[in-house]
């Protein structure tokens, strides 16, 4: 106690001693809490992005074309599902949007690409009368 008769949080007390080491333990807590969340995040992102680059639906190609400068080989894949799943009037009709490089890009059916010297691993359908 000081000469006013209060108490006074003073660097060798039992009270500062105390109130210290629960800040301490607090600052702790938190620091380890800040941790979790960002070994969390890191793991999120890392299953995120692999989990884009191994799938085979639309998105994922679309977005794989973006970062690509040709697309060949996924336009070959999308004609050759086409004819697996009989799907004629896609495969004949419409047309898929095809990069040979990043300056050169053609619009074209499947049934067009596979004539092309780049689309001989097409499988063919017939397209006669379909469009």
């Amino acid at each position: 106690m000081d000469k006013r008769g209060s108490k006074h949080a003073v660097a060798g007390s039992d009270f500062y001693k105390r109130n210290q080491l629960l800040k301490s333990k607090h600052a702790m807590e938190m620091a380890i809490g800040t941790v979790v969340v960002i070994i969390l995040a890191i793991v999120l992102l890392t299953a995120s992005i692999f989990i884009l680059t191994r799938s085979k639906g639309e998105f994922a190609s679309t977005i794989k074309s973006y970062f690509t400068k040709s697309n060949v080989d996924l336009v070959v894949n999308n004609c050759n599902n086409l004819v697996n799943s009989g799907s004629s009037y896609e495969y004949c009709c419409v047309d898929q949007t095809i990069k040979l490089s990043s300056k050169e890009e053609y619009k074209m059916s499947c049934d067009m690409a596979s004539n092309e010297s780049w689309g001989s691993r097409i499988n063919e359908m017939e397209c006669e009368g379909i469009c």
